[in-house]
């Protein structure tokens, strides 16, 4: 939560900077321990009248997310957001996202690989998570149930076809597993996109066409406007 949060994303970069000048990245503070020092830090500066300029804007929603969550989490049966109407469990629960992933050849490996990788999974609860009682601040958190992505190979199950479509395994041996620690299943809502899954006719017990959701709110820009006339008589005012 801390750290995928757009609220703390200055500070996030600012953390980052610090851990790679310090020459010591394994043994660097995590991202929680890094902020509450950083606050007293900040709080002993002020206190003795010093400029705090150096560092990030520190506002009380930042304050709040670095105290930690409440232990009482509510669950919403559906959601709007950005002209998107998310619900669990549903035909078009269906989500995407690019999210940063480091992988390695095995387990032996040292060299971590890390890049951009498309995952593809469905909703099945929106949680609402509350940071402080009295100023109702609130952070909403997709639980989502992922498919398996490998991009390339005989176990391949993400094809790109030559038309441009994406083509993903979805049969019932393609989900990731269900433990929380391994699968990671919580995400932010800005941080996917609603999709549908259309069985694919050759085999549609195992395939399935992704279909990006596009919000009425959104326009396609780029395109001549069209004109077509109904009827066979055409006024000439109105061409």
């Amino acid at each position: 939560m801390l750290n995928n949060s757009n609220v703390m994303e200055e500070w996030r970069n600012f953390y980052e900077n610090a851990k790679s000048m310090s020459g010591r990245s394994r043994i660097f503070p995590t991202f929680h321990k890094y902020m509450k020092e950083k606050l007293v830090e900040v709080d002993q500066l002020l206190a003795q009248g010093e400029s705090i300029t150096c560092f990030p804007e520190i506002t009380d929603d930042v304050r709040t997310m670095v105290h930690g969550p409440l232990r009482d989490v509510t669950t919403r049966s559906a959601m709007w957001t950005q002209g998107r109407h998310f619900r669990g469990r549903t035909f078009d629960c269906g989500v995407q996202g690019q999210f940063i992933q480091d992988s390695r050849s095995s387990r032996h490996d040292r060299n971590i690989v890390r890049d951009i990788v498309p995952h593809y999974g469905k909703l099945e609860e929106i949680l609402v998570v509350s940071y402080d009682a009295h100023s109702k601040f609130e952070e909403y958190v997709f639980k989502c149930k992922w498919f398996k992505v490998n991009l390339a190979g005989a176990n391949c199950t993400v094809v790109q076809d030559e038309c441009g479509h994406t083509r993903l395994k979805t049969s019932a041996t393609s989900y990731q597993p269900s433990h929380w620690q391994t699968s990671e299943p919580f995400t932010f809502p800005s941080h996917v996109e609603q999709c549908f899954y259309l069985p694919y006719p050759p085999n549609p017990e195992e395939w399935s066409l992704v279909v990006t959701y596009v919000p009425r709110s959104c326009s396609i820009l780029g395109e001549k406007p069209k004109v077509v006339f109904t009827t066979s008589e055409v006024d000439d005012d109105h061409v």
